[in-house]
């Protein structure tokens, strides 16, 4: 199937990259050229890239705003996500996370909870916990972007001390 699929240009194979990266990079694209296009999917994962997100199984459209996905993001770093086997923080599900970032509304705002919850949780161990989790759950915009703490305000600060 997967073959044949290839071949009628029904499927694309990538060596390269991630289902999930390349729906990204390729919903990237479609943005900078003010293509429309809708992610199809099961994965709540991919909640993280603004636009129209079909769920498949539910046979529901939602439209994600660049808040939410980024917003959905820092709350998938707080909560991980077991089916991924990506820990998170113990005990904090989507309603934790939520409540967590309810209140904030910027980048930098959400940077500081997840930082700060990390700390709580991991002691010494928080970011090197932190960096590993943002590496499994992020999704690259283009082919040479990698998640990495460096440009957020609260760690450099941190980091300096």
């Amino acid at each position: 199937i997967r073959e044949r699929a290839i071949k009628e240009e029904l499927a694309i194979e990538s060596a390269y990259a991630e289902a999930d990266d390349l729906m990204r990079t390729w919903s990237e694209e479609c943005r900078f050229n003010n293509i429309d296009y809708v992610i199809c999917t099961i994965d709540k994962d991919l909640k993280c890239i603004p636009g129209k997100y079909y769920n498949m199984a539910k046979d529901t459209l939602e439209n994600i705003s660049e808040q939410d996905a980024i917003r959905y993001f820092y709350e998938q770093l707080l909560k991980g996500d077991s089916v991924d086997n990506i820990p998170g923080l113990f005990r904090v599900g989507d309603a934790k996370a939520r409540k967590w970032l309810e209140p904030y509304s910027t980048e930098e705002e959400f940077q500081e909870v997840v930082v700060s919850k990390y700390i709580e949780y991991y002691g010494d161990g928080w970011y090197d916990q932190l960096l590993s989790n943002g590496k499994l759950l992020y999704l690259q915009k283009h082919e040479l972007d990698f998640f990495n703490l460096r440009h957020w305000p609260l760690v450099q600060e941190l980091r300096s001390l």
